[in-house]
């Protein structure tokens, strides 16, 4: 029987600033805002290992920059950035990549820049972009006949998790989905 994990880390609450400058001579104008950027961590150590990503998304909630965003995006583990967009990007690949090399803690870096306006008060201005319960969402299938080598000795996949670089069994605070119902992880 294959059996589906479900996966959903919450980090705390963020924000993002973007600055720039107005001016007026010779002609109304400004500097190019900044793009602001934050590294958060992921802990996905419950993921177990071998297994197959069904799909992957970091998401939440995102406030509106009174001047719109030219930039909205997030890489995860170093990847492409993947544009945020109603605040939630699929990730699918990135992770899938990450956990094959055995991460279990996620790097997502965030990144934002502000359109920016002409309009006065003229000299520095800043538009900020908030990020209220981003969380990393993935569902991962994790098939019987799956073996995973551990110490020598071959065992069943979705059982085994890494921890801090060690082989542990999983310990119950995983679900799972069987006949079509979530139960939490017995093991």
């Amino acid at each position: 029987m294959d059996s589906v994990y479900c996966f959903s880390p919450i980090i705390d609450d963020f924000s993002l600033t973007s600055t720039w400058t107005t001016v007026a001579d010779p002609v109304p104008g400004m500097t190019t805002p900044t793009t602001a950027t934050m590294t958060k961590t992921f802990d996905m150590s419950m993921m177990p290992f071998p297994g197959f990503f069904l799909m992957a998304t970091v998401g939440g909630t995102q406030g509106s920059p009174f001047t719109g965003a030219a930039i909205n995006d997030v890489s995860v583990e170093g990847g492409p950035y993947r544009m945020l967009s109603s605040g939630q990007a699929d990730i699918t690949e990135d992770l899938a990549a990450a956990h094959a090399l055995g991460k279990t803690s996620i790097k997502a870096t965030f990144r934002f820049k502000a359109s920016g306006t002409t309009s006065p008060p003229l000299g520095a201005r800043s538009s900020v972009l908030t990020y209220t319960g981003f969380r990393m969402l993935a569902l991962m299938e994790v098939r019987e006949t799956m073996r995973i080598k551990i110490g020598g000795v071959w065992k069943r996949g979705e059982l085994w998790r890494k921890v801090n670089g060690v082989w542990k069994r999983s310990d119950g605070d995983v679900k799972f989905k069987v006949n079509g119902a979530w139960k939490w992880s017995t093991y």
